[in-house]
């Protein structure tokens, strides 16, 4: 009994054996490449090598192995596309079109490498796509492809150009921390869900002209080191550039944003254009620093403006089509912003405008331009001229701080004449606004047409002058003097609206008596007039 409990145990002991042994063979015999889930790579490698025929590196191209090595590559490629195995995480892939027009089921790219060009025109990729760390070293064309789920790219690098023209997207796409080192092109892509480019790098050029993006779609902390153009796309969901870099020039000709537009913080070092764009939603570029000119003619923004804290160190014009069509702003803001150049709203209509703290250092030109509700300047600096005409605002309000902030530029700039013609501006906006029509009625005759506001010495001369002349006729009409010689009547009419005593000439009684005593009172309120508007000038 125990020699066979023994002679079992002999041989339990040689059966373990054999597995630990095979079992170490078959370790041995695996490729070492791990997988992103943690599980190894169960294909052979190459003899002598840890890796397999898919995860081993190219040798040089001046190796005797390289063909046979790329030649092994393709055959195996193409075994896993003959058996829909999509699986080619960290393969290094040859320069082939592989994949050209085929039908890609869950395929997954991640931190491959495709030594040359690669080709996935017109693929269909159902089931989703993940290409996150992978590296192009080739150009990179998903011209016409389709992705039916979401499509990843985070992470890539392409070191060639990367062409995603006519491709769409039916889901979300993450292109998030990708590079694009010789420029990348989206044109007329359509991205049906959310896309996320956040801070991608585009090295060069990058192009979505004519592209949809139906989800919201982010840029944010993105950096365009070449020319940026987005002419003609169609932001359907919400859309943010938030510090965002345009080393070059950056395009949104024609762009039209359905919803919100968020550039806060973004940097444009060249030209920037969104020329005939329309914002239907609010459009908010906030801190934003236009290095370069900034281009919004024929622009539309349906919903608020917000330019607050913005700096333009060049020129920035808001310039309408035609004199049919306005610019339209609801609210334009620029509290806090920091305009080094001319800034010129040419035929804009705006509801409400605020220049609250702005620092202004060249001309703000509204001349041309309607602005129907608000208009606020408190606490802004205007060091050039601040130009507008008497129609650019509606409400009388906004007319006052506008005319009462062109005055103390012009004060501060030493232009005491231009001060004046806009405190009779903002007096007379002042007056418009009285509620009660025999005050205002008593303003307009005494404070604007006699004194005009301690202005005009010129007006008030020549309208007193005006005054004896008229009273003049009213004495000679009445016969109110002794004295038929028409110059008595003139004579008389000066002493009495000048001097407070007739010395040997005296109206009749009766009417020619009160007719003298209102041209006493007005010429009593002329003299103050007049002498007001002296000293005011002096004084100054």
């Amino acid at each position: 009994m125990f020699i066979l409990q023994r002679e079992i145990g002999d041989r339990q002991e040689l059966i373990r054996g054999i597995y630990m042994e095979s079992a170490s063979s078959l370790f041995l015999v695996m490729c070492k490449y791990k997988f992103s889930d943690g599980n190894d790579c169960d294909e052979e490698p190459l003899e002598g090598a840890d890796f397999c025929i898919l995860h081993i590196d190219f040798p040089d191209k001046s190796s005797p192995e390289y063909a046979m090595i790329n030649e092994l590559k393709i055959k195996k490629i193409n075994d896993k596309i003959t058996k829909s195995d999509f699986n080619f995480e960290g393969a290094k892939i040859p320069e082939s079109d592989f994949f050209k027009d085929k039908l890609l089921l869950r395929p997954i790219f991640n931190r491959a490498t495709f030594e040359g060009d690669a080709s996935f025109v017109e693929v269909n990729f159902k089931g989703g796509a993940s290409f996150e760390g992978a590296n192009f070293k080739g150009d990179a064309s998903f011209e016409g492809a389709n992705f039916d789920r979401f499509a990843g790219f985070n992470r890539v690098t392409f070191y060639g150009y990367a062409r995603f023209n006519e491709t769409t997207f039916d889901r979300d796409t993450w292109i998030k921390g990708a590079i694009f080192t010789k420029g990348a092109s989206f044109v007329e892509a359509n991205f049906k869900g959310g896309a996320s480019f956040e801070g991608a790098t585009f090295d060069r050029f990058a192009g979505f002209n004519g592209a949809t993006f139906d989800g919201n779609s982010k840029f944010n902390r993105a950096t365009f080191d070449g020319n940026a153009s987005f002419n003609g796309v169609f932001f359907h969901g919400n859309v943010r550039f938030n510090e965002t870099t345009f080393d070059g020039d950056a395009s949104f000709n024609g762009v039209t944003f359905n919803r919100f537009g968020g550039f806060n913080g973004a940097t444009f070092d060249g030209n920037s254009r969104f020329n005939r764009a329309t914002f239907h939603g609010d459009a908010n570029f906030e801190g934003v620093t236009f290095d370069g000119d900034a281009r919004f003619n024929k622009t539309t923004f349906d919903g608020d403006a917000g330019f607050n804290g913005a700096t333009f160190k060049k020129d920035v014009s808001f310039t309408a089509a035609d004199r049919t069509k306005p610019t339209r702003f609801n609210n334009a803001i620029f509290n806090n912003a920091n305009i080094q150049r001319k800034i010129c709203f040419d035929n804009c209509k705006i509801k409400n405008i605020s220049f609250s703290g702005t620092d202004i250092s060249n001309d703000l030109d509204l001349s041309k331009s309607t602005i129907t509700g608000d208009a606020t300047f408190k606490k802004s600096k205007i060091t050039g001229s601040f130009i507008f005409s008497p129609n650019t605002f509606e409400k009388y309000s906004s007319q006052e701080e506008a005319f009462r902030r062109a005055k103390r530029a012009c004060e501060e700039a030493g232009n005491k004449q231009r001060a004046d013609e806009y405190y009779f501006k903002e007096m007379v906006a002042k007056r418009k606004q009285k509620k009660n029509a025999v005050i205002r009625s008593l303003d307009w005759i005494f404070l604007e047409k006699f004194f005009c506001y301690g202005v005009k010495p010129l007006n008030t001369f020549i309208i007193w002058m005006a005054v004896i002349g008229i009273f003049a006729g009213f004495f000679w009409m009445l016969q109110a003097l002794p004295s038929p010689n028409p110059s008595g009547y003139i004579y008389f009419s000066i002493v009495n609206a000048m001097t407070p005593g007739y010395g040997g000439m005296y109206p009749n009684s009766g009417i020619p008596e009160i007719i003298a005593s209102i041209e006493a009172l007005l010429g009593t309120f002329m003299w103050a007039s007049f002498i007001s508007i002296f000293v005011r000038r002096f004084t100054r």
